[in-house]
């Protein structure tokens, strides 16, 4: 038996978007594995497959790694790798469902190469597995966590071949498949691994899945002074600093079940310490890497092992900050631990000011408790970077405003102008597997047949959680839609100068501090820019160019014309009704320009007209506030079938 592993790039094919390039066989995706601050997030959920199947009899002569991610070979590569390795079985790696382009794209080579082949996806994009069996050439699902029901399929396929019928596989817990009468069967979530067994990254596998380019291993490290999370700490340029960053996990899981967030797995599990400590030694002494950031969904959720995590970190002289906290998982205490043990930056899940929001996202904190946890933060000079989300269920502009309102405030206790901290607005996303998604299904904004299905997420493929992906699940109008963003940046710069008026900052602080070292930092760079351009056009040749100039009406749309902060000085009643009509007029020419080049996104398609989730809805259905609450409401009285199960059954 020959077992091929796959990972499967996020972003969609150039090709599906540019004719032209279909003739020939360059065919790449919008953004180089070498480009962007942080390092390239190594490929864990493969190197955990192949370390259990090693450890239950599967050696490297039964099993090739290709890391299509990394590599991005073009399809005449990937057909000419299928036929010369004629696998038996082939297992994908969906990380999320943005990824579907690639999937269908992977699937079909495959089987135009190797007709028997059994294909086998994982990942989070299986929530949607009664598309992707019905729509692509994949053959069955692994849903949630995959190890043990990986294995246990390759031992059933090792002791009675490649099955005929599924009928077989009924009794192997985490498939999802479509039974001989064209039914989608799925047989329940499989049992996990300990959390003693998910593994560091392996550099090793990472290596050997790049095929005939090593150098690629380099793009799962940068500089550690090219990010301001790290740059802009004095420790960052320490003489005898290791000078790279490297990304991983110390958990899998997350103990909260935000309503807008894809998961693939139950529960939260914390990884060995002193696996950790080994690896940080291999990361130093191979790698010259002094930096580490965290990717954990939910970091700190068990203290006892956080603060382990922090010794050894300080131990091994790593600088390191984490991007994924919930503000009720750390307390003043627990923050100044991390700092005194190297930690520069914790991230939280904050998304809105907007305490009504928070509820229909079942955050389960309050507005408060991420002020003061934020404040905690500032006090002790550890940078806290904020993003924020618009348009969730519930959203009206008095919702956005409060989350306005809120960032001016944090901005003003940080001591620095909402402008200068980076902060980020992005639109809520329906991604499969999710209550969000789901809701938007009950509202018939996204189709429930595969093709309605596989419509909505080919046009989410590759172009992330920005406006231009809106779906309206508010009922709001789109003039209002389009206006959150920037009601939320003006009402930010709005309370942050009053609250300045009232009580004027006093000597340059952290964050300041931080703002004129990086301004210095960026003058002293700029000589680099061209350097930079060159560099990129001599690795990725006229390939680089031609995606700038497709991409680059993406990104024309979403840039502002004109500074909030100038707007934020004009009355209330004046500036937001004037700038929400100038958005307003912007959006329709956009629209226009967009079918013109025949492209499609959802911000600019017609949606039907949906009733706005109102508050007595979310607060007294189940006497509760979550937009989960409001999903499980609609379908009590409906009978649930294995397509709900996969949906929103983690």
């Amino acid at each position: 038996m020959r077992i091929s592993l796959l990972t499967v790039p996020v972003e969609p094919n150039y090709a599906d978007f540019v004719p032209e390039a279909r003739a020939g066989t360059d065919v790449f995706v919008s953004s180089l594995r070498c480009a962007g601050p942080l390092p390239i997030m190594p490929k864990i959920a493969i190197v955990s497959l192949i370390k259990w199947m090693e450890r239950h009899g599967y050696g490297k002569d039964q099993y090739d790694f290709y890391d299509v991610d990394m590599t991005l070979p073009s399809d005449k590569e990937l057909l000419d790798y299928f036929k010369s390795y004629n696998p038996t079985v082939v297992g994908l790696s969906a990380v999320v469902s943005t990824c579907y382009p690639q999937v269908k794209r992977l699937a079909g080579l495959l089987r135009q190469a190797c007709p028997d082949a059994l294909i086998v996806l994982g990942g989070s994009l299986t929530a949607a597995a009664n598309l992707i069996l019905r729509k692509t050439e994949v053959d069955l699902c692994v849903v949630g966590d995959g190890e043990i029901s990986w294995v246990n399929l390759l031992d059933h396929i090792k002791a009675h071949g490649r099955p005929a019928g599924y009928a077989a596989l009924a009794k192997i817990a985490g498939l999802a498949f479509l039974d001989d009468a064209d039914e989608l069967r799925f047989t329940g979530y499989g049992l996990q691994i300990p959390g003693d067994d998910n593994p560091f990254p392996d550099y090793d596998i990472l290596r050997a899945g790049l095929k005939n380019h090593p150098e690629e291993l380099e793009n799962y490290f940068r500089p550690g002074l090219g990010y301001d999370g790290f740059s802009s700490n004095p420790r960052a340029r320490e003489p005898n600093r290791r000078t790279m960053i490297a990304q991983l996990w110390s958990s899998k899981g997350c103990v909260a079940r935000c309503t807008f967030c894809q998961r693939s797995t139950k529960g939260y599990r914390t990884l060995r310490i002193d696996a950790l400590d080994a690896h940080l030694k291999t990361l130093a002494h191979e790698f010259n890497v002094g930096f580490i950031h965290i990717l954990d969904e939910n970091f700190s959720s068990d203290k006892d092992y956080a603060y382990a995590l922090a010794r050894t970190m300080a131990q091994n002289d790593m600088l390191w900050m984490a991007s994924g906290v919930r503000v009720s998982s750390v307390g003043y205490e627990d923050i100044k631990f991390y700092k005194d043990h190297n930690c520069v930056s914790l991230k939280f899940g904050v998304e809105t000011g907007s305490q009504k929001i928070m509820d229909v996202m079942e955050k389960k904190f309050t507005v408060e408790r991420v002020y003061d946890t934020l404040k905690y933060c500032a006090d002790l000079e550890i940078k806290s970077p904020l993003a924020v989300m618009a348009g969730m269920p519930g959203e009206t502009n008095e919702t956005a405003l409060e989350t306005g309102r809120f960032l001016g405030r944090v901005a003003h206790m940080q001591g620095s102008n909402p402008s200068h901290l980076g902060i980020g607005v992005f639109y809520a996303l329906p991604l499969a597997g999710t209550p969000l998604y789901v809701y938007g299904q009950q509202l018939g904004l996204i189709g429930k047949s595969p093709e309605e299905e596989e419509k909505y997420i080919l046009s989410i493929a590759g172009a992330g959680a920005c406006k231009i992906n809106y779906v309206n699940l508010n009922g709001a109008p789109m003039r209002d839609v389009i206006f959150w963003d920037w009601l939320i940046h003006l009402e930010a710069q709005r309370t942050f100068r009053e609250l300045v008026r009232k009580n004027p900052l006093s000597e340059p602080n952290f964050m300041q501090r931080q703002i004129l070292a990086e301004r210095e930092r960026a003058l002293a760079a700029r000589a680099l820019t061209l350097k930079d351009v060159l560099g990129n056009f001599k690795r990725a040749n006229l390939r680089w160019f031609k995606q700038q100039l497709f991409y680059g009406f993406d990104h024309l749309m979403e840039n502002r014309l004109i500074p909030s902060a100038l707007i934020a000085g004009l009355p209330r009643w004046l500036a937001y009704p004037l700038l929400r009509a100038a958005t307003y007029a912007n959006y329709l020419l956009q629209r226009k320009a967009v079918r013109l080049l025949g492209k499609t996104f959802a911000l600019y398609e017609p949606q039907p007209k949906v009733q706005p989730l109102k508050d007595e809805h979310a607060f007294n259905l189940r006497k509760m506030r979550s937009l989960r609450s409001v999903v499980q409401g609609r379908s009590r009285d409906a009978d649930e079938t294995v397509q709900d199960r996969l949906a929103i059954g983690l």
